[in-house]
């Protein structure tokens, strides 16, 4: 098994593929707001995107999101 150092995972917004170290996991809360999985360790679907709050912001606008989790999303905060 790949060490959590090694584990590369695709970015929803740009599609590269980048180490974890690079990403933040967003998941759905139960109450179907999305929160940052900072531990990746939530369970259920998980989107990876680029650590950086412009990625955040632009993958918002752009519903990748709600794309990828397949449902209607409201950020948190």
């Amino acid at each position: 098994m790949a060490r959590r150092e090694e584990t590369t995972r695709i970015c929803a917004l740009t599609r590269a593929e980048k180490p974890v170290a690079e990403l933040i996991r967003f998941v759905l809360g139960p109450d179907g707001i999305l929160v940052p999985d900072t531990e990746a360790k939530a369970e259920g679907r998980g989107v990876w995107l680029s650590l950086n709050r412009d990625m955040v912001v632009e993958a918002i606008k752009k519903k990748v999101f709600a794309r990828s989790l397949k449902t209607e999303v409201s950020p948190a905060g």
